[in-house]
């Protein structure tokens, strides 16, 4: 047996070690008991850790084709439209993204720009449009010097006839119009933090250059309201955590 570890605690059960490798947690150990008519004995005791537990994750559209329990309306005759920010590389909203591209592969993607290639298969698969930000000067590089018109330039996109529209959302892709008849689910990542809780991250840094703290400085009101304002376009909001769902609360008075 290797060296005895520091006991982790000796509080009633004597003491008790622990030990850890690749196949899982061991705990081990002495007490002693005490029975009704006074009788005492020292015990060992070990406690191993169960298996480790193997998970296998089904799409929810092949556990309904089984018929495994999950109900899922059938999608014909459906028009779906998902919306995202921008897409331009793959990180964690663009995974989120992927899932929602896999649910609904006959969907209409729309994004402020789109930089091919940077992407993965499932989401460069996708119908994608973009706004008029993709054939501005420099438009996928500079994209952020553009703020201003992201929001002129988001609700450019003609969302009549769609059924469904899910946004996934981490900086203004909830903002998009759309007629009464659709139904807008909105999954938010997080609010426009440069323009809320990070404005100072973002724009009031030393190495920020003084016309793009100006600008910022000019436009956070105008984008704050605007922020707040769209929030009544989402007929349900989803989130990940409640640090976000705490934001929601207090910037759009919404649930």
């Amino acid at each position: 047996h290797p060296a005895t570890p520091d006991p982790l605690w000796s509080r009633g059960l004597g003491d008790v070690y622990k030990r850890q490798n690749s196949t899982g947690i061991k705990l081990y150990g002495h007490t002693t008991v005490t029975d009704g008519n006074g009788c005492t004995a020292s015990v060992s005791f070990t406690i191993n850790e169960p298996e480790v537990l193997h998970v296998s994750v089904t799409p929810l559209q092949e556990q309904a084709n089984r018929g495994d329990g999950v109900t899922i309306e059938s999608l014909e005759g459906i028009k779906v439209a998902l919306i995202h920010d921008w897409l331009n590389g793959m990180r964690g909203g663009e995974k989120c993204l992927e899932v929602l591209c896999e649910l609904f592969p006959k969907a209409d993607l729309y994004t402020l720009i789109h930089e091919k290639g940077k992407l993965s298969e499932i989401i460069e698969s996708m119908k994608i449009c973009t706004s008029f930000i993709q054939k501005m000067p420099f438009g996928l590089k500079k994209y952020r010097h553009y703020l201003p018109l992201f929001p002129l330039a988001i609700e450019q996109f003609n969302l009549g006839g769609y059924d469904l529209i899910l946004s996934s959302s981490h900086f203004l892709a909830k903002g998009v119009k759309h007629s009464d008849s659709s139904y807008h689910l909105s999954y938010v990542h997080t609010p426009m933090r440069s323009v809320w809780d990070q404005f100072d991250t973002y724009f009031r840094q030393s190495r920020t250059s003084i016309m793009v703290r100006i600008g910022a400085e000019v436009t956070r009101s105008y984008l704050q309201k605007w922020d707040r304002r769209t929030s009544k376009r989402v007929d349900t909001f989803v989130c990940n955590s409640q640090n976000v769902r705490r934001k929601i609360s207090d910037y759009y008075n919404r649930e």
